[in-house]
């Protein structure tokens, strides 16, 4: 990527982006906020293919935030088949322009095959791979990884890429197991403490924490780490921070897969949603284009139960909708009542 596409990537962040966002909480957890949507850690083993596990956790934590489906997608297929990136011997964030254009492919259709490949590219493409269907990698924008405003807003779409200077002693941070003083890091949060750069890595940002001042990062080196789960804290404004890169996948999920999503043309579950819940249960408007996707708790019947479940999860940290569902289905049953056995009809709750 040249200077220029990356600070137009930068305006178009500042264009689109800022100011969705005013204020946001002290701390935030994908993992938290929907158990699971952060997907297990895995191992890129020898080959330097961070970049592309970076981008499928993003990835794979977006569509299950959007309400789809939990997916295990393939990397060998970036590493292999990204003639723009370098296979073993690393990658840029401009991976996502290749899923954009080449779809996404599981992990069962094209495994990781480099964990002890050391030399440069990866093994040999396979083209003729079938795409995942109904999910789609819409486009991307980075971000400055310097202003953490800026940071937390993408992340709160989901999780983001990252790529950092590695100092030597991250090693030590990471292997910890190995007798290394983590002393020298209160609270398990990185920054550098001294030592030459030792190469870029990438990994994903899920959260933050602003008591403790740092992100909170998945990595791809297996379950290790200092909190043996393969996840690490990382510190605001470390001496190498201002140059990391941040990029935000932007992906779709079909609607169908969306429970509590009422309202057509968008894949958000938003206040709009309940509003629209509200006015069928109780102002005799149109059902939603799709009455199943009303039923958010998922005990096939529509009642005022939806809407309060709706509302904590939008509201009070609530738990996430229901699983989502494959396709519109038939409706759940209408538990209506009729006006004369309801009350007046312009009862609101």
């Amino acid at each position: 990527m040249t200077e220029e596409e990356y600070a137009q990537r930068l305006r178009v962040f500042a264009d689109e982006k800022r100011g969705k966002v005013d204020s946001h909480p002290a701390r935030f957890d994908w993992r938290e906020k929907i158990p699971g949507s952060v997907t297990p850690v895995r191992d890129q083993g020898r080959c330097g293919s961070c970049w592309a596990f970076a981008a499928i956790a993003c990835v794979e934590s977006r569509i299950i935030i959007q309400g789809g489906e939990r997916l295990d997608l393939s990397e060998q297929y970036a590493v292999s088949c990204d003639a723009r990136n370098h296979g073993c011997c690393g990658g840029y964030s401009f991976v996502f322009d290749f899923f954009r254009d080449h779809g996404l492919v599981l992990e069962k259709e094209f495994p990781y095959r480099d964990f002890y490949r050391e030399l440069c590219g990866g093994s040999p493409c396979r083209p003729a791979l079938s795409r995942v269907g109904g999910v789609t990698l819409t486009g991307w924008y980075t971000v400055d990884g310097g202003d953490l405003v800026q940071v937390k807003q993408a992340v709160l779409e989901g999780p983001v890429w990252g790529a950092f200077d590695v100092y030597e002693d991250f090693f030590d941070y990471w292997d910890w197991s190995d007798g290394s003083d983590l002393r020298k890091w209160p609270d398990k949060v990185y920054y550098p403490r001294g030592g030459q750069p030792d190469g870029g890595h990438a990994i994903a940002i899920f959260g933050w924490d602003d008591k403790l001042r740092c992100w909170l990062c998945k990595n791809s080196w297996g379950s290790g780490g200092p909190f043996g789960d393969g996840t690490l804290r990382f510190r605001y404004g470390a001496s190498n921070f201002p140059r990391l890169e941040c990029a935000a996948p932007e992906v779709r999920v079909p609607v169908r897969f969306l429970r509590g999503n009422l309202s057509s043309g968008d894949t958000t579950v938003d206040l709009a949603d309940a509003i629209l819940l509200l006015e069928y249960l109780y102002a005799d408007a149109p059902p939603p284009g799709c009455v199943a996707s009303a039923d958010v708790n998922g005990d096939d019947a529509l009642d005022l139960s939806d809407a309060i479940y709706l509302l904590n999860y939008l509201y009070v940290d609530g738990a996430a909708p229901g699983q989502p569902f494959p396709e519109c289905g038939p409706a759940p049953e209408d538990t209506r009542l009729p006006c004369e056995e309801a009350g007046p009809c312009d009862v609101r709750p």
